[in-house]
């Protein structure tokens, strides 16, 4: 006969975007491009180091660029084997004086990449914005869903102060539901874990149900091997699941405990 359990921990979170404010992206955002640009001259000297030599050159860039591009052309393409003997020629054949001169070139101020890096600042941001409404900042925004799952299976009670009642629900309290000594590491697996669901966030803004269904398939596997970890007596039921509401293309974190009754 099954033993009787009660549920001591139910939440659900969603994961919004609009709680990252375009301030804070655009802050974050200013903060990567200064410093970037900043080691511009360190990149440059270290990059340099690296590659000092012709043969150098060949070794670090040259021929590893041909393997991939070997790799990349199909044996099934017409003179497959000339195109990639083509590609290997090419390569090979620049002077390293050459490709000295135009890495210098491409680091100084205002160069090519100076223009790369703030050409690059919209993507940043764009790519940036799903991490920040999974993770949130504490500082800014306080611990994203992503974090308060972990946070709540794992006895950590600082999260319960981040509930947001208009994008979240809390049943019960932080429980760990793990052996002694290793919460902050399976807190820390977990939200790995669930960030990898951010593929699945771009996923639902392009209403591709099915390869979300497939993306938060495989987040969930590896999600219940975490889980897998837990006092399985004390607590016969728990997991972590990031979960996809196609009729409102949202995406929750869902995180919920039952421990055996009187237990």
């Amino acid at each position: 006969m099954a033993q009787a359990t009660q549920v001591v921990l139910d939440y659900v979170g969603r994961i919004d975007p609009a709680v990252v404010p375009a301030e804070l992206l655009d802050a974050i955002a200013g903060r990567w491009q200064a410093r970037l640009k900043a080691e511009r001259e360190l990149i440059l000297a270290r990059l340099l180091a690296k590659i000092n030599s012709k043969e150098a050159f060949d070794k670090f860039i040259a021929i590893p660029a041909n393997e991939a591009w070997k790799a990349f052309v199909s044996d099934n393409w017409p003179k497959a084997d000339i195109i990639r003997l083509k590609h290997r020629i090419k390569l090979l054949r620049v002077p390293y004086d050459v490709y000295k001169t135009r890495v210098e070139t491409a680091f100084q101020a205002g160069g090519r990449f100076e223009q790369g890096v703030d050409a690059a600042v919209p993507k940043y941001k764009t790519n940036v914005h799903p991490v920040l409404a999974f993770v949130g900042t504490r500082y800014a925004i306080g611990f994203g869903p992503a974090v308060k799952a972990a946070g709540l299976v794992t006895g950590d009670h600082r999260v319960v102060q981040y509930i947001d009642p208009e994008r979240e629900q809390l049943q019960g309290g932080p429980v760990n539901v793990f052996p002694a000594g290793i919460a902050k590491q399976m807190r820390s697996a977990l939200v790995q874990t669930i960030n990898f669901g951010i593929i699945a966030f771009y996923g639902a803004l392009a209403d591709l149900d099915t390869e979300v269904q497939q993306v938060l398939t495989y987040v969930n596997e590896q999600l219940d091997r975490i889980m897998a970890a837990r006092m399985t007596d004390t607590y016969p039921t728990a997991y972590v699941h990031l979960e996809y509401d196609p009729n409102t293309n949202t995406l929750n974190v869902h995180a919920h405990v039952e421990a055996t009754a009187g237990g």
